[in-house]
């Protein structure tokens, strides 16, 4: 059973070079992905939908991981790739932009939940309810105190490059954590859909 749910959109954008001007700019050209069929692709097949594309207007290539996508499109060996923050930080150094942003898109997603069995929840329910709390009190926490919870970010990712973390709390934590981690059916139906389509 999930019983919360951090990120009810998809938190990857899509990335090309400053060359970039429309869509027609990426027909014909490689798009890479981290891993096929997964969420990378899913967030790639989305994004070229949504620029008003086929799938059939370019080359999908999976490079194998997150780090490796990066390091194709920084030495063009792809044209334009998914990613988010953290990882996006050194492709907007190097004068990629965003092209197509899921989350401002509100495409729905069921990443980064919680899940335990029904009995656990149905027997731990005093606990299972202060766990919640205190995950909404984190919440609103870090959306009060970016000062606060950049060093605790830098801790937990592993990352030292400031311009990269505040990216990443601009990001997550302004735009994609809702005030309450609820579970919403509609986006577990729709992440199964375009999963199912991705790998069909």
């Amino acid at each position: 059973e999930a019983v919360t749910l951090f990120v009810p959109v998809s938190p990857w954008v899509l990335m090309a070079p400053a060359s970039y001007t429309g869509p027609n700019d990426l027909k014909g050209k490689t798009v890479g992905v981290a891993s096929k069929g997964g969420s990378s692709e899913v967030a790639a097949d989305q994004a070229i939908d949504k620029l008003g594309l086929k799938l059939s207007d370019v080359s999908i290539l999976s490079t194998g991981s997150v780090a490796n996508l990066t390091a194709a499109m920084l030495a063009n060996q792809v044209y334009a790739g998914p990613g988010h923050p953290p990882d996006t930080a050194a492709l907007v150094k190097a004068g990629f932009k965003v092209i197509m942003d899921l989350a401002s898109q509100k495409v729905p997603a069921v990443e980064n939940c919680t899940i335990v069995t029904k009995k656990w929840a149905t027997d731990h329910k005093d606990l299972m309810q202060k766990y919640v709390d205190s995950l909404i009190q984190a919440i609103v926490a870090m959306k009060k105190d970016k000062a606060g919870t950049l060093p605790v970010m830098q801790k937990l990712l592993n990352v030292t490059d400031q311009d990269a973390l505040s990216q990443t709390y601009d990001y997550y934590v302004t735009a994609i954590f809702p005030n309450y981690p609820e579970v919403t059916p509609d986006a577990w139906i729709y992440s199964r859909d375009q999963l199912v389509a991705t790998n069909a």
